[in-house]
């Protein structure tokens, strides 16, 4: 069943060439379309300057679009008015790049991974954002402690939580492991993967990493200057790519002498 549905997204900037050269447009995202089914993680790759970001935050709407129609669950989000898409803001969330800056570093864990459920007016936050941060893999005495007092590892799964305990049925995960060490990205993956099994989770999983997005993605889509230029199932788009960019990609890779 399809659960996200991106339709022809159009999102432009203007940049100025130097600080008193003339202005011009940057197609960020140039009529992108693609469907993402209840339980699948899509994979979302490319280079840097891509687009695959600002299409994440599009879709999450934390961006407006220039044209173009966003679907989550068949409704229209992109009709939607602020008020309106209030109540549907608990079926989307996002994991950030960096989890450090996206902690205050004011607030302790327990109280970060409640307030959104306070901000929903439920009455049982506490307890729902203790069992969430345990989900997450991280011991109880977390909840009174603060950011600071955590490795990048473990700050990750904190945000991991607070995405989470609001019980979303759709995850932006934007480049959530690219800030980590080799070795707590695999741990930090494998529970992206374990959550996403218990909780019935649906990804869309952005990274410029073709070795990490393999490891996690059912579909993989490949961006380029703002275009998705090819998107297959795992297998194939890595054993028998078809467009040049995608080819370009992982020969890049594979010649590193390490297995995609």
């Amino acid at each position: 069943m399809e659960l996200v549905k991106v339709q022809n997204i159009v999102k432009h900037f203007r940049k100025q060439k130097g600080m008193f050269g003339a202005f011009e447009t940057v197609k960020a995202v140039d009529d992108v379309s693609f469907s993402i089914n209840e339980g699948e993680t899509l994979g979302l790759v490319g280079e840097s300057g891509c687009g695959k970001s600002t299409l994440g935050r599009i879709i999450i709407r934390l961006l407006r679009e220039d044209s173009g129609k966003i679907f989550l669950n068949g409704k229209e989000l992109t009709a939607l008015n602020f008020n309106e898409l209030k109540p549907l803001r608990r079926d989307m969330q996002i994991i950030f790049q960096d989890p450090f800056a996206s902690l205050n570093p004011r607030i302790r864990i327990g109280a970060a991974v409640a307030e959104t459920l306070e901000i929903l007016k439920d009455e049982d936050a506490v307890r729902k954002a203790a069992k969430m941060l345990e989900m997450v893999g991280l011991p109880s005495s977390a909840f009174s402690k603060y950011p600071h007092e955590f490795s990048g590892g473990q700050r990750q799964r904190i945000c991991i939580a607070r995405a989470l305990v609001s019980r979303p049925k759709f995850i932006l995960c934007d480049e959530p492991v690219s800030s980590l060490d080799v070795s707590v990205q695999a741990q930090i993956i494998n529970l992206l993967k374990d959550l996403k099994d218990e909780l019935g989770l649906t990804y869309l999983f952005i990274s410029h990493d073709l070795r990490v997005v393999r490891n996690i993605s059912d579909r993989v889509a490949v961006m380029k200057d703002g275009k998705v230029v090819e998107i297959a199932d795992n297998e194939t788009i890595y054993k028998y790519p078809v467009n040049a960019y995608t080819k370009e990609l992982i020969g890049s890779v594979q010649e590193t002498g390490k297995e995609l």
